[in-house]
């Protein structure tokens, strides 16, 4: 009825999170609370439902249509992008060298940063209300040097904690004209040349000070610097020495094996051992850790791998040699895993394949139809854990035309920008479009899928047999 006021009762309805809220054009807390309610697929007829208060001033009744959704899509998208913005992928990477240093490590930055804005402190009280007010002039400049100090920790270390910095320091602003009021370090009668002067000499040794502990600062920092690049580039060089690619066609069978090292320089490790009786030995190894320790060992590893092979071509073997010599030459937290393949071409068609894993990802087996075979896994502790540890080998035919392929984590666990990796069903799957390739562009290809995706964090390594 016209003239008439709607009654005080809200309407209430079912909205599209599937769950009832009361509807006010003016209630933003209501919409605000959805942000954090679980959001269930809708219908399209639903999600355009609207609420409608209507109400009536002084003439004719007004409708206001409140779409509630679009105002909770709104809010929600604003929240995203606040927590997005906070820290980013970019500003991850671009912090990564002050985050891997220590805080002890730190104190020279933190100083020299502490006086450099200590000075800019004092350099705008200079025409402050408060000049004269010494003390005030100086917690006022000193706060400005810690919260320089607080701010650069948390943009390299805890960023989500900005907004409790910037709030703290507004509120220690305000109460700072109570908290000093009774100050009795007050200049009396100064002329404008004596604050200047007074300020600016202040604020000149504090940044001759901070000039000078930043340049200890990036001294100190440009050794540790140069010491890691001379230990990438021995690592690169031990690396590039003992694992070459291997193209090689024996009886039977033909291997291609090819590492990609990171920047990092990890252990992988990929060989071959050819046999007097026209059998091989190829193996895939990871070592964990990177930079010049895991160089070193990985060149122990394949050392010792060869002299086992040589002496008895068995990748159980070789697995219980290695895991016994391994404790004795590595540090505690250093291990390795391994893949193992012992190829034995056979008098008719095909090749007898014994094959070990120690902690290692499944060797892919794929018909020369194209039909995957299933994964040749087989859960064992990684090399150079347990020293007593005992593993076991599997024994599997393969026909002319299959293909087997060993890989490590660094190709398996590249991730993209959506954080989702590369993963085995992706890798088996592009095995599976490029069969009918030689074992080099096969390889080229998966690398270049790889390297498509997301940045190289790892090593990349791969080892490819046909049977012939």
């Amino acid at each position: 009825m016209q003239g008439s006021i709607l009654s005080s009762e809200v309407s209430t309805h079912r909205n599209p999170h599937n769950y009832k809220t009361n509807v006010y054009p003016q209630d933003v807390d209501c919409a605000l609370a959805t942000i954090t309610r679980p959001r269930p697929p809708v219908s399209a007829e639903r999600s355009q439902t609207k609420s409608v208060y209507q109400h009536q001033c002084a003439g004719p009744s007004l409708v206001f249509c409140y779409p509630q959704p679009i105002i909770v899509s709104f809010l929600e998208s604003i929240r995203d992008r606040i927590q997005s913005s906070i820290w980013t992928t970019a500003r991850k990477e671009r912090f990564a060298y002050f985050r891997s240093i220590k805080l002890r490590r730190m104190a020279l930055l933190c100083a020299a940063v502490f006086c450099l804005f200590a000075s800019i402190g004092f350099i705008s009280n200079i025409r402050g209300e408060h000049a004269t007010d010494l003390l005030r002039s100086s917690t006022s400049a000193l706060l400005t040097g810690v919260m320089g100090v607080v701010y650069i920790v948390l943009a390299t270390r805890k960023p989500r904690y900005f907004p409790i910095a910037i709030l703290s320091q507004l509120a220690v602003i305000k109460a700072m004209p109570s908290l000093l009021a009774a100050s009795g370090l007050v200049w009396t009668n100064p002329s404008y040349r004596e604050v200047v002067s007074l300020y600016a000499s202040i604020a000149t040794i504090l940044s001759a000070l901070a000039y000078t502990l930043f340049f200890y600062f990036i001294q100190t920092e440009g050794r540790h610097a140069f010491r890691s690049q001379t230990e990438l580039a021995l690592a690169h060089t031990i690396q590039a020495t003992l694992v070459p690619i291997i193209d090689t066609v024996g009886v039977g069978f033909q291997i291609y094996g090819v590492s990609i090292p990171s920047d990092k320089v990890g252990g992988d490790l990929v060989d071959l051992v050819t046999l007097p009786n026209g059998s091989a030995v190829a193996y895939v190894a990871d070592i964990a850790g990177h930079g010049l320790q895991a160089g070193i060992l990985m060149g122990m590893v394949k050392a010792a791998a060869r002299t086992s092979l040589l002496n008895l071509p068995s990748p159980q073997a070789l697995f219980t040699n290695l895991n016994q010599v391994l404790p004795k030459v590595k540090e505690a937290n250093m291990y390795a895993t391994c893949a193992a393949i012992y190829i034995q071409p056979c008098s008719g068609a095909g090749c007898n394949i014994e094959y070990a894993l120690a902690g290692h990802p499944a060797i892919y087996h794929l018909a020369a139809s194209g039909n995957p075979h299933p994964r040749l896994a087989d859960e064992q502790l990684p090399l150079g854990i347990l020293p007593h540890a005992i593993y076991r080998s599997q024994v599997v035919h393969a026909d002319c035309g299959d293909l087997l392929v060993a890989t490590t984590d660094g190709v398996l666990e590249t991730a993209g920008k959506d954080g989702v990796e590369f993963g085995t069903d992706l890798f088996e799957q592009l095995l599976l479009d490029s069969r009918d390739l030689s074992l080099h562009e096969i390889a080229h290809r998966i690398l270049t899928a790889v390297k498509t995706l997301g940045p190289q964090e790892d090593d990349r390594t791969l080892l490819l047999i046909r049977i012939l």
